[in-house]
């Protein structure tokens, strides 16, 4: 993968947020003709959660593991959690506008 992330990003493996996240620092996000900068964090790493949901693809309750994205930088820390959709982990702007700066109408 190559360019800056297009957000919302969607993905139905957790572990694909691990590198998006490091994509977020190094090169940022477009969102709707914003522009997104993570670049005032040091580093970034990938934790997860333990959610119960339900999947509609396989109609089941599921026990998923969530990933959650940790900007750091010195003492300072920023959480971000993607959202289960019902068959997606999903990464929006909205989620991502408290830990970075947004640039664009």
């Amino acid at each position: 993968m190559t360019g800056r992330v297009k957000l919302p990003y969607r993905a139905r493996n957790p572990k694909a947020f691990e590198e998006i996240a490091e994509r977020l620092l190094a090169e940022g996000a477009d969102c709707r003709g914003r522009s997104i900068d993570c670049s005032s964090w040091r580093r970034v790493r990938v934790e997860y959660v333990e959610k119960r949901v339900y999947d509609r693809l396989s109609g089941l309750r599921l026990r998923l593991r969530v990933p959650v994205l940790v900007f750091e930088d010195g003492g300072r820390e920023c959480r971000v959690e993607a959202r289960w959709d019902g068959e997606f982990f999903t990464l929006e702007c909205k989620a991502l506008e408290g830990c970075c700066v947004t640039r664009g109408p």
